[in-house]
């Protein structure tokens, strides 16, 4: 049996009841594998049972056979749980696929969706994939790990991630638990939350549009206060550097992109593009390693 959830609701019927039995995840996430594997090895001790944990490439087929097929002299019941699935070799995999688990409970996780984890979810046992969150589903996401992590957020809060933190497991786990080092279950403001979690987020459309309408304060402004990689800065002077070639073009389309673009136009002259043009190639030039910030500051100045 093979079901597929986003992570809110599948952790709402995981882990799944204490029949011993195959049993085995994919996650697109190793935040959240992590947090899988913590659950059900908290489910089997919770049920008393002698827990194992091995690697996919310690699972051999000798491994099998001492562990998984010859008889319990001692009379316990066993669990296993092999971390990286997807390591198993070849000449296990068709031995796992069948065992007869009725007094064993055998826990496989995945860290990639290759052939094996196809074959499992197509024969016994119950297998189950977590999928990525859509991205107007984030909100979603970050109450979710709020709730894992200690407590719901109010508000302002949330809106304040969501605005500024990149919509990636791990940089919203790093931020709540910035907060929850930083103050505990105290109240926090903004201004507080500002001074710990700086804005790590690019919304390239958005700062786009400030640009292309000559918002260039408060374009600049968002760009100091950012705490990006190199790569994603080298990638977003390139981004404007096309979006200024394209408003020296036609609009071929109906997107609100588009239209943003066919509006911006007329606000530009060719010798102003240009211009513009060579300052986010010398921005590339020093994202790559020289002073970036102080580029952008001089830059932010030069507008007032």
């Amino acid at each position: 049996m093979h079901s597929k959830a986003r992570p809110w609701s599948f952790f709402e019927n995981f882990p799944p009841g204490k029949k011993p039995g195959l049993y085995g995840t994919y996650c697109f996430d190793p935040y959240l594998e992590r947090l899988i594997q913590k659950k059900w090895s908290s489910h089997i001790k919770g049920m008393g049972l002698n827990h194992h944990v091995i690697l996919g490439n310690e699972a051999t087929s000798d491994w099998i056979d001492e562990n998984l097929i010859s008889l319990d002299l001692f009379g316990g019941q066993d669990s296993y749980m092999i971390l990286n699935g997807e390591d198993i070799p070849t000449s296990a995999q068709e031995k796992i696929l069948e065992l007869d688990l009725s007094e064993k409970f055998l826990f496989i996780s995945f860290s990639k969706s290759g052939k094996f984890f196809l074959k499992c979810c197509k024969g016994e046992g119950q297998f189950f994939t977590m999928e990525m969150p859509k991205f107007w589903e984030s909100d979603k996401l970050l109450d979710f790990l709020a709730r894992e992590l200690g407590g719901p957020l109010n508000s302002s809060i949330k809106n304040y991630i969501l605005t500024n933190i990149t919509h990636e497991v791990g940089s919203f786990i790093n931020a709540l638990k910035l907060i929850s080092i930083h103050f505990g279950s105290k109240q926090i403001s903004l201004e507080e939350l500002k001074e710990i979690i700086p804005p790590s987020r690019m919304d390239i459309f958005q700062l786009a549009s400030l640009f292309g309408n000559k918002n260039k304060q408060e374009f600049f402004h968002k760009l100091i206060a950012l705490e990006v990689s190199q790569k994603e800065w080298i990638s977003f002077f390139n981004f404007m550097i096309g979006h200024l070639f394209k408003l020296t073009g036609d609009s071929k389309g109906n997107s609100q992109y588009e239209r943003d673009l066919a509006k911006q136009r007329n606000l530009w002259s060719i010798d102003e593009i240009n211009n513009e043009i060579k300052l986010f190639g010398e921005l590339q030039i020093e994202a790559k390693g020289g002073n970036l910030k102080e580029k952008l500051r001089l830059a932010y100045l030069k507008d007032y």
